[in-house]
């Protein structure tokens, strides 16, 4: 199938699913179970394996050296049933985040009801979410990962010279992040408001007030320069 697949477009973007030989024969041979918890555990390595990413079920891990994508359920299975357990707006906005800022890419999986309609409750989480990606789609999209790895404190996105700090968890009154190898111009709130900062050798010191913190995730945007 890959083969063909690549006879018709060569650009096309495949899956690493692709190929069966990522499962591992002697994982497959001990059940369909085994065979995806190596699948999962073993680094893919795609000068070895077909497809052109790594896709991640419902994981989303940390940075890898190759393209991956999250695949992420809106409830607890990938087709619809009645009363399935939502996750909550704010809980797919966070695992949005973290995937950008681990440079991956976000993949939300809707299900129609047997008649074709959505049900509510999943609109309503879409409206939500799309709201605030047009409030904030700018540290989102066309972004590409960094310069700071994520931690529990959230992650963070870049686009040319800004980036965006997107703070999940403040761990305490002040966030520390890494040192940077270039300058830091100026940090603003993304909506504004009262930013205090510092850069030194040893890193970069964020904090403002927490009545200037969003609870769902308070953004910095930094401009960097030479």
């Amino acid at each position: 199938m890959y083969r063909y697949l690549r006879s018709l477009k060569k650009d096309l973007l495949v899956s690493n699913r692709v190929d069966a030989k990522a499962g591992d024969e002697e994982a497959r041979a001990g059940g369909y179970e085994k065979s995806l918890w190596v699948f999962y555990s073993k680094p893919w390595n795609p000068e070895v394996y077909a497809g052109d990413f790594l896709d991640r079920e419902e994981y989303i891990g940390g940075p890898a050296p190759y393209p991956w994508e999250a695949w992420i359920t809106m409830g607890e299975q990938w087709a619809w049933r009645p009363n399935d357990k939502y996750k909550s707006p704010e809980d797919i906005i966070r695992y949005m985040v973290e995937t950008v800022g681990g440079g991956g890419n976000f993949n939300l999986n809707v299900t129609p009801m047997p008649d074709g309609r959505f049900e509510q409750r999943q609109k309503d989480t879409l409206l939500k979410i799309g709201a605030w990606l047009k409030a904030n789609g700018e540290s989102i999209y066309r972004t590409s990962a960094g310069p700071f790895e994520p931690g529990l404190w959230g992650a963070s996105s870049r686009r040319g010279e800004k980036v965006y700090v997107h703070i999940l968890s403040w761990p305490a009154q002040t966030l520390r992040l890494p040192p940077l190898d270039q300058a830091v111009k100026s940090a603003r709130r993304l909506h504004g408001g009262e930013v205090h900062w510092k850069q030194a050798a040893n890193g970069i010191e964020i904090s403002l007030p927490e009545s200037q913190r969003d609870p769902l995730d308070t953004i910095i945007e930094l401009t960097l320069g030479q």
